[in-house]
């Protein structure tokens, strides 16, 4: 008969760890894939961003800024992220292709406001910008019409 509660209480302890494990997976992170549009502000010139945020908090993006579906110029980041609450910064490390020096590497920092399995809504503090992202699949690209006209 002793046995039976140790029993139960094995049988209990792991339902708390499974459930709890699964609940931790079920959350949304910013690991992943972000594609985002928007208008660049004070420009009139519509940006595009492709991000790839790593679980290892290092990112890379590429923007691309088109004016008539045309596209105007093209830049590749990467740097580290992190997120602290709703407190979402980057700090960009290499610029097309160039390390930064260190006192030189722009630092963002954002307010998360919305973060689910398919959308981030996140405010650029000192712009004074929400944007707006959708989560995208690996291997995903920017789409034709703008790469063609």
């Amino acid at each position: 008969m002793r046995r039976l509660p140790a029993l139960v209480f094995a049988l209990v302890l792991f339902a708390t760890t499974v459930s709890a494990a699964t609940a931790s997976a079920a959350e949304p992170g910013l690991e992943g894939h972000w594609w985002g549009e928007g208008l660049q502000p004070g420009r009139g010139i519509v940006n595009q961003w492709l991000v790839h945020l790593k679980p290892d908090h290092t990112f890379e993006v590429e923007f691309r800024f088109y004016e008539r579906c045309t596209l105007k110029r093209r830049s590749v980041q990467s740097g580290r992220w992190e997120l602290e609450g709703d407190r979402y910064r980057t700090v960009t490390e290499v610029h097309d292709g160039r390390p930064l020096p260190t006192d030189k590497r722009p630092r963002n920092e954002y307010i998360l406001r919305k973060l689910d399995d398919q959308v981030m809504e996140y405010h650029h503090v000192e712009l004074d910008h929400t944007y707006h992202a959708l989560r995208v699949p690996a291997g995903y690209s920017f789409p034709r019409c703008l790469e063609t006209s």
